[in-house]
């Protein structure tokens, strides 16, 4: 300990307390406190957080051990106490121990050096006990959440919801599901670090808008849970579903791509819903609904919008959105040509995807497509007038406009 050590010294005889003030005030680097009865060291104990207490055995109506239970019973992070006593036996000694003391002195021959160590070895013995329960409680805290999300681990949740379960079915609460269907495109087409990027900023923005008094936690690679058990705001379910939903669907800039995210909510309610954990996990994560590839639009470089959480900015911002296909995708493989500025430049790619109102292309290397262009599809003997939709990388969504002649 750097800083002075600040000693009370308990003691009902003035002229030993006396001696004992000016035995210490030669050591140096101790803030001494003279205390003649336990009623002036309950008195101070609140206003003065003392490092250590050092204190008589007799203090005549009560003895030490008396009050050593009630100066650890007061406080949540007592101070060591050092005892004096006058006998020294080893009976008290192990009573001394056995009350919570750090260490004891005999007042018999006492010398400077003993009383010094014992002091200074108790509080050394506490700082320390500190240190190991400050690390064991930020483990425990780490066991709890998730490294990735900063959110309640899936196994703190799972815990959770077996003890709530296991009150019966008087104990009533809900689960809310929360899934980003979007993250495996995001992995797929950009990398899984830029999936995790974006998991973390969204558990950020979920982190804001979820109450303290709600559980929150990871489920798994692109879900959320949230254990509400309030009375007050189980009748209000449906509305705090759409506030997440209003809240939590927005987006966020990633690399060169602004994704648009929107998290598919669910709810499960025990125990109309499921008994058990599985269960409503199981009801409130149904079949979900095919989510298409998000798509993109290109745009100009732009200062990023300040409601959308800048993740990495970019000389180039492609704007990602969410669509609903009317009808279903022909997986195809054709050669295709796009053609640019009044068909002077042919740019090669292949078809992947194909449907009556568009296609998805893809180039050998990126480059940023304009608004519109036109593209041939070898062996159609068409050109067709497309609009870009999104373009990922060297994946390019183009809607048909109209024929070529």
């Amino acid at each position: 300990m750097d800083r002075d050590i600040g000693l009370a010294v308990v003691d009902d005889d003035p002229l030993y307390l006396d001696y004992l003030s000016n035995l210490l005030a030669l050591q140096g680097g101790m803030r001494v406190t003279c205390l003649a009865s336990e009623t002036a060291l309950f008195e101070t104990l609140p206003q003065e957080p003392f490092d250590c207490i050092l204190m008589d055995y007799d203090l005549g109506h009560n003895n030490g051990l008396s009050v050593a239970e009630r100066v650890n019973a007061m406080l949540s992070d007592p101070p060591p106490i050092v005892m004096l006593t006058g006998g020294g036996s080893e009976r008290t000694a192990v009573k001394a121990f056995r009350s919570g003391f750090s260490d004891y002195v005999s007042k018999r021959d006492l010398k400077l050096v003993e009383l010094v160590g014992a002091v200074r070895g108790a509080v050394d013995r506490h700082e320390a006990a500190r240190s190991a329960r400050a690390r064991t409680e930020a483990l425990q805290q780490q066991l709890e959440f998730n490294a990735t999300t900063g959110l309640y681990d899936m196994r703190f949740i799972r815990a959770r919801l077996d003890e709530f379960t296991v009150r019966g079915t008087t104990h009533r609460f809900c689960v809310i599901v929360v899934d980003l269907p979007q993250l495996a495109d995001v992995r797929a087409e950009l990398g899984y670090m830029a999936g995790e990027r974006l998991l973390r900023a969204f558990a950020s923005r979920l982190r804001d808008v979820v109450t303290p008094d709600d559980l929150a936690g990871h489920l798994d690679n692109d879900g959320f849970i949230i254990l509400v058990d309030r009375p007050a705001a189980l009748t209000g379910v449906d509305a705090m579903v759409e506030r997440l939903a209003n809240a939590l669907s927005q987006e966020f800039t990633l690399d060169r791509t602004q994704i648009r995210i929107e998290p598919q909510i669910a709810t499960a309610h025990f125990p109309e819903s499921g008994t058990s954990a599985d269960a409503l996990l199981a009801a409130a994560r149904p079949a979900r609904a095919e989510v298409p590839t998000a798509s993109a639009i290109a745009m100009p470089a732009q200062p990023t919008d300040a409601g959308a959480p800048d993740l990495d900015a970019s000389a180039t911002q492609l704007i990602q959105k969410s669509e609903r296909r009317a009808e279903r995708r022909q997986r195809v493989l054709r050669q295709a040509k796009i053609k640019l500025n009044g068909h002077s430049t042919v740019i090669d790619c292949n078809v992947r995807d194909l449907t009556t109102r568009g296609a998805r292309l893809r180039v050998d290397s990126y480059f940023a497509v304009p608004a519109e262009f036109d593209l041939a599809i070898v062996g159609t003997g068409t050109t067709r007038r497309v609009a870009t939709r999104w373009q990922i990388g060297r994946d390019i969504g183009v809607e048909f406009v109209a024929e070529v002649p």
